[in-house]
């Protein structure tokens, strides 16, 4: 995995001519080695990386950062905590059966004072 970051590092940082032969047949040829060495690994770790990660966001909402983390007041920081720590009582074969929805949602409720989120005066959200 390091040799792809390292190979990454050398194409985006060094002009080709620097790191291969100066013949201009060389450089085409030592590029496309390069590419075709590189490019199946970097695609690879993307996909593992993804399928990794988008079950993980659905299975674990709660540990993901809420824009109450931090502009919320602290009754909504509270809320927040006490959901999530509810949250995580659940175990992972519960998460994932209701997440395929053959189970209804057992987690706690999402507390109405969440709802309510603070926009500064500032800020154009539209």
């Amino acid at each position: 995995m390091s040799y792809i970051i390292v190979a990454i590092l050398l194409m985006l940082s060094l002009p080709l001519n620097s790191w291969v032969s100066t013949s201009r047949h060389a450089d085409k040829w030592s590029a496309k080695i390069v590419y075709l060495v590189t490019m199946p690994g970097v695609l690879l770790a993307l996909v593992l990386i993804a399928i990794y990660l988008i079950p993980y966001f659905f299975l674990y909402p709660e540990h993901h950062a809420h824009i109450l983390d931090v502009r919320g007041t602290h009754d909504q920081k509270l809320a927040l905590k006490m959901y999530r720590d509810e949250s995580a009582k659940r175990g992972f074969c519960q998460r994932v059966i209701e997440n395929l929805g053959l189970k209804k949602d057992s987690g706690p409720e999402w507390p109405e004072i969440l709802n309510e989120i603070p926009v500064d005066d500032e800020s154009n959200i539209s």
